[in-house]
């Protein structure tokens, strides 16, 4: 979210991200929750953004679900499917 109040194209890398549950997060520490992040993601403007992921998994692909990221680009045949 911070890299959408840049005033020019960003491009950033992803590898191998593993997002906790929230039962897993709630075990180590108060972490927001993936639905509150997920709703202050869909409020920002990030067309100028580029991710490149490597290797997610399907909680990363779901939070980024209906987004406005300009690229988004998947190095993987994993992260394809």
């Amino acid at each position: 979210m911070t890299l959408s109040s840049l005033d020019h194209p960003v491009g950033c890398e992803l590898w191998n991200v593993v997002l906790q549950s929230s039962e897993e997060a709630r075990r180590y520490e108060a972490h927001t929750h993936i639905s509150d992040l997920r709703s202050e993601i869909l409020a920002h403007d990030l067309s100028n953004i580029e991710i490149l992921v490597k290797n997610g998994s399907k909680e990363l692909f779901e939070l980024l679900r209906d987004t406005s990221i300009g690229v988004l680009i998947l190095r993987t045949a994993n992260c394809a499917s």
